[in-house]
């Protein structure tokens, strides 16, 4: 009925890392102590673009928890598949989609914590820590209310296409250069 399909990694695409991974989902699990839970199922290695398509024609739902991403690009190719999306309502993704047709999920702003191994989170940056309780009850939205859920996915389809085509964009942003070179 349902297969959570997670497609991360921690610091890099190592087997280490995706065993922490794998222990972290079984301390989750056991802390939730539930009868049964979905399959979970790790992605261990890159796709190719095909393969990322494939993926987003199989599923339903992405679930974006990503605490800085800006476009969120991945959330937008899921919506141009016909996919509901559940983010957070921070980032450019939200300030660019109409909250009726996406699961905001609520969230509060942390300091990044730098890490030695990757060099571009610094503690100037922010972070959005995104809340948990908001995202439990979006997925069970989802679960419950599955024709609610594919007709959101479906105006969100229609809102990518009708928004992020090169005509729209190329007109938006030729507007925009026009308006900023009067003040060169």
């Amino acid at each position: 009925d349902v297969v959570l399909i997670l497609k991360t990694y921690k610091n890099a695409y190592t087997d280490s890392d995706f065993e922490k991974i794998k222990e972290d989902i079984t301390r989750w699990k056991t802390g939730l102590k539930l009868r049964h839970y979905p399959r979970v199922l790790l992605v261990t290695d890159l796709w190719p673009t095909d393969k990322i398509w494939k993926l987003h024609k199989m599923g339903g739902i992405f679930v974006s928890t990503s605490h800085g991403e800006g476009w969120n690009r991945g959330a937008v190719e899921a919506s141009l598949m016909g996919n509901s999306v559940i983010a957070i309502d921070k980032t450019g993704f939200a300030d660019v989609y109409p909250k009726d047709i996406f699961y905001p999920v609520t969230c509060a702003e942390a300091e990044v914590v730098p890490q030695s191994q990757i060099p571009w989170y610094v503690n100037t940056q922010k972070w959005w820590n995104i809340n948990t309780v908001d995202l439990s009850k979006a997925l069970l939205e989802c679960y419950t209310n599955p024709k609610e859920t594919k007709e959101k996915g479906m105006k969100a389809s229609n809102f990518v296409k009708e928004n992020f085509n090169y005509h729209t964009v190329g007109f938006q942003m030729r507007n925009r250069l026009e308006e900023i070179s009067r003040f060169l």
